[in-house]
């Protein structure tokens, strides 16, 4: 059994990951982060050399070998859930949770991040709010479908959100 946390770039996955990881005893994966290590270069980059289908094989296949193992918190990327293959590792592997959050504070903080302006390309080509509450708007749907759980992250604090995570949590059946 995993927990996945997914939702848009900006919602706390990566944030809160580390604090119910360490609640539980578990270990915390990011998905992101660990495409970046064993690629040696950022998103951004692999978007701009390779293309977006070389990124989502490697996600893909991230993401089924970090399923593998029991008792780990992976936050995956925002587009992964998009895809059927790893909607089918987190059905099989876990629960997944999703992270929500109004466009204009995800815009809000991914604007403040510099890392992420550095490390993950835009998906559209007019960037900022209007990419945020476009590919928000494709993919909440998505998100909402295959999660067990969804917390407006919007106006909570890091440790908030870990907290309502985790007294779910506990109520959940973690058999099936």
């Amino acid at each position: 059994m995993n927990l996945f946390l997914i939702g848009y770039r900006g919602c706390g996955k990566s944030s809160v990951a580390p604090l119910v990881a360490e609640h539980l005893g578990w270990e915390v994966v990011d998905s992101d982060h660990v495409i970046q290590t064993e690629a040696g270069t950022t998103i951004a980059q692999i978007f701009e050399k390779q293309g977006e289908s070389a990124f989502r094989s490697l996600e893909e296949n991230t993401i089924a070998q970090l399923a593998q193992q029991d008792k780990r918190v992976i936050s995956l990327g925002g587009g992964a859930p998009m895809f059927e293959a790893n909607r089918n590792v987190m059905a099989r592997t876990g629960k997944a949770v999703y992270l929500s959050a109004p466009a204009e504070v995800l815009w809000s903080r991914i604007s403040g991040d510099d890392v992420s302006g550095t490390q993950r390309p835009d998906l559209t080509d007019g960037g900022g709010l209007g990419e945020v509450r476009n590919v928000l708007a494709a993919r909440d749907s998505v998100y909402a479908a295959c999660a067990d759980c969804k917390i407006d992250s919007g106006d909570l604090t890091v440790q908030e959100v870990g907290d309502r995570i985790l007294q779910w949590w506990q109520s959940v059946d973690k058999t099936t």
